[in-house]
């Protein structure tokens, strides 16, 4: 899940099913499905900010946030539907 920072007070967070935004003043979240009549399919306009990943091998994965400084961006194709 890719994290885009989209204004000020505004975060996307993108993965290939859905796009949440997140207003960070009242901490509201909305989902939009990137399959929806008219959604965005491709990444949001903003400054990415890194990624929600599994790392680790075997029974020592866990899943952390990783800023851009140590991944950078990778492009999330929208899942097919069917």
């Amino acid at each position: 899940m890719n994290v885009y920072q989209t204004g000020p007070e505004s975060l996307a967070l993108v993965d290939r099913f859905d796009v949440y935004t997140v207003d960070l003043k009242d901490g509201s979240v909305e989902s939009v499905s990137r399959h929806s009549s008219g959604a965005e399919t491709g990444m949001p306009r903003g400054i990415y900010l890194g990624t929600f990943d599994t790392v680790g091998r075997g029974g020592n994965r866990v899943f952390r946030f990783i800023p851009s400084g140590e991944r950078p961006e990778i492009y999330l194709d929208r899942a097919e539907t069917g």
